[in-house]
């Protein structure tokens, strides 16, 4: 019977398990290819999925990513979901690219939840109950601005970056293995700087992950479950 779930067999590549499975991987399709921010020079998913390393690197990739996402590592002691996920790393980016002189920019909650709608994988009653957790568990600080009392301004702490910094660590040390000239060597050594550099500027990215979710329905199931992540990644391997 063909191996079609779970890890591929003790010793076996991600390629061989493929191969003894009697699949083959589907080729990227041409709109892989075509660049989600076209004014910024960035690889695509075609050029990643085609490239000679990508089947060694795989397991590299669930192996770290996983990690993060298992309860005992993931904010606030839940279980990870998609929408969580978001969200936190919203509260970061907000948090990062806020300028103190302009109050469109500032992360309050009502900001955060405008984030939340432009991905469409949570209500505003998630977005609460997923902020009070955070803050009873010292993950994210309330803290209330001088020009405007009456607000309060989603603060991440120590605790919540470096979990963050140790996320993209993830992502980034796999793009290490596939494109080491010249490398990503500072946010694979979670430098602060660059992290604070990449979150401030992840912004404008909002928008292009909420169209990637509605253009690959597909995985939205996955999405809307409880450790969907991790089941994903199982159905991929």
């Amino acid at each position: 019977m063909p191996h079609t779930s779970g890890s591929p067999p003790a010793g076996a590549t991600d390629g061989q398990a493929v191969r003894r499975s009697g699949f083959d991987p589907i080729p990227p399709e041409p709109s892989q290819f075509q660049r989600f921010l076209p004014e910024v020079a960035h690889r695509t998913s075609g050029e990643i999925l085609t490239h000679p390393d990508f089947a060694a690197m795989r397991q590299r990739y669930v192996a770290g990513t996983t990690a993060c996402y298992e309860i005992a590592s993931f904010p606030g002691g839940w279980q990870s979901a998609a929408y969580r996920v978001a969200i936190i790393s919203a509260i970061i980016c907000l948090h990062a690219a806020w300028d103190p002189a302009d109050r469109a920019t500032w992360p309050t909650l009502a900001r955060l939840k405008e984030a939340g709608a432009t991905f469409g994988l949570s209500s505003p009653r998630q977005i609460d109950d997923l902020v009070a957790r955070l803050v009873e568990t010292n993950y994210v600080v309330l803290e209330r601005p001088d020009a405007d009392g009456r607000l309060r301004l989603l603060v991440p702490t120590d605790k919540l970056l470096a979990w963050d910094r140790v996320l993209l660590s993830s992502y980034y040390g796999v793009l290490q293995d596939l494109y080491p000239d010249p490398g990503y060597g500072p946010a694979v050594a979670r430098d602060p700087t660059l992290h604070l550099a990449q979150r401030r500027v992840a912004v404008v990215t909002f928008d292009v992950i909420g169209r990637f979710i509605a253009r690959n329905g597909d995985i939205i199931p996955f999405l809307q479950m409880y450790q969907g992540f991790q089941v994903l990644m199982r159905v991929i391997l």
